[in-house]
């Protein structure tokens, strides 16, 4: 029987303090106004400890963004998004929900800056499961998939990014309606071009 050795609680407690810490932070500044230094204060280790852990505050950074896109793609995956292009409303309702009660992605899409290179990530991750389905199809452009999925990125991260600025204003419920609907109307005229 192979030993397994699982991550010590130790570490991962003060990563995750770390990265707690940086969320906090970013609620007030920028990425580039936070200092290792003030990062320590706020988490309560010193710079040895942080520099075990992480290179630089970037790095922190993307963990965090790592985590929660591989969380939204799990959840992606499981629910078959894919099965059914004319209803999106159920991935979206519940990545509304899961964006509301998430602090750290909130942070991270509130911040002018920062919201750009998730949004990338994010692109980038939907394109592989979108190409795990569509390659399949000898019949489809794939640079107007390309297209078509980076305009649907960019206005859900926008869209979200709006809503967490205006203090989320409009109902979740409402805004998960409103996204599916342009998704679902776009992906029907979509679905349509490509018969």
């Amino acid at each position: 029987m192979k030993n397994i050795k699982k991550p010590d609680r130790r570490i991962k407690r003060t990563k995750n303090l770390i990265k707690q810490s940086l969320t906090d932070l970013l609620k007030e500044r920028e990425l580039q106004d936070i200092s290792i230094t003030e990062l320590c204060d706020i988490a309560d280790i010193n710079r040895k400890t942080f520099y075990n852990h992480f290179p630089n505050i970037r790095a922190v950074l993307d963990e965090i963004e790592n985590e929660n896109i591989e969380k939204y793609l799990a959840y992606f995956k499981k629910e078959d998004v894919l099965s059914d292009l004319t209803n999106f409303y159920p991935f979206i309702s519940r990545l509304t929900t899961e964006l509301d009660q998430n602090n750290s992605l909130s942070v991270i899409l509130n911040k002018s800056d920062e919201h750009l290179y998730i949004k990338e990530k994010i692109k980038k991750q939907l394109l592989v499961c979108f190409n795990e389905v569509f390659t399949k199809n000898p019949n489809i452009d794939h640079e107007t998939i390309f297209f078509y999925l980076d305009f649907i990125t960019a206005g859900i991260a926008s869209v979200y990014q709006e809503w967490l600025l205006s203090d989320k204003k409009m109902s979740k419920d409402k805004l998960s309606k409103l996204i599916s609907e342009v998704i679902n109307n776009g992906g029907k005229t979509f679905i349509q071009a490509l018969s």
